[in-house]
């Protein structure tokens, strides 16, 4: 349930769902998935910026996951450690994080785009994005996180073409699965592709919102 909240960006009922297991857990003794809960509560810290502390709790949940052999789970933990170290600006560190989070079976995208743009590494950046973004085409929850990264690296790359589209895509979706979150990523999408376009005033009325 609190996956499911993430992925639809709800993050006020994720940490509704996250407090209230805790209570349980405390109320009647019960040590649940350490791993597991721990990086739920890591990837709602980094929501919230506290990326220092998601990205310690998301190395335990790891490590503890780890010892449950239980693959996908690890992969999502991964997959939010590279994602955090990315944002914390540790490109190498958070490539590594990636490339394990891949190997277990989780795609490392859109957060390996996003590293290999901040790398300057611009034309990998969009071809790693065009392939994802195709692919996920049919799951509406992926495309989402990917469509949002596709605006930002097209825009980097000159296509303000393909960033536009990119964004009409993002809209549709925000439209049939809205959140507070999506909708204001919405406005940011649209401030940067106003900004390419030349038109600041409007732009700056977007990201305001």
């Amino acid at each position: 349930m609190i996956a499911v909240c993430r992925d639809l960006t709800d993050y006020p009922r994720a940490i509704e769902w996250i407090e209230a297991t805790d209570r349980y857990c405390r109320r009647e003794s019960v040590s649940g998935f350490p791993g597991a809960c721990r990086s739920h509560r890591a990837e709602i810290a980094a929501v919230n910026g506290s990326w220092q502390r998601a990205e310690q709790e998301l190395e335990r949940a790891t490590e503890e996951l780890g010892r449950f052999g239980v693959s996908p789970l690890v992969a999502d933990g991964y997959y939010g450690l590279g994602e955090v170290r990315r944002l914390r600006g540790d490109l190498a560190a958070a490539d590594d994080a990636l490339r394990q989070a891949h190997a277990l079976g989780h795609s490392p995208h859109p957060a390996l785009a996003l590293v290999r743009l901040a790398q300057g590494r611009v034309e990998a950046a969009t071809t790693a994005i065009r392939s994802a973004v195709e692919e996920a085409a049919q799951d509406p929850v992926m495309s989402a996180r990917l469509l949002l990264a596709a605006v930002e690296i097209e825009l980097a790359a000159g296509e303000r073409a393909r960033a536009r589209r990119a964004l009409e895509a993002y809209g549709e979706l925000v439209v049939a699965f809205p959140s507070a979150a999506r909708e204001a990523s919405l406005h940011v999408a649209t401030g940067r592709v106003l900004l390419a376009d030349g038109d600041a005033s409007t732009a700056a009325a977007e990201l305001r919102s």
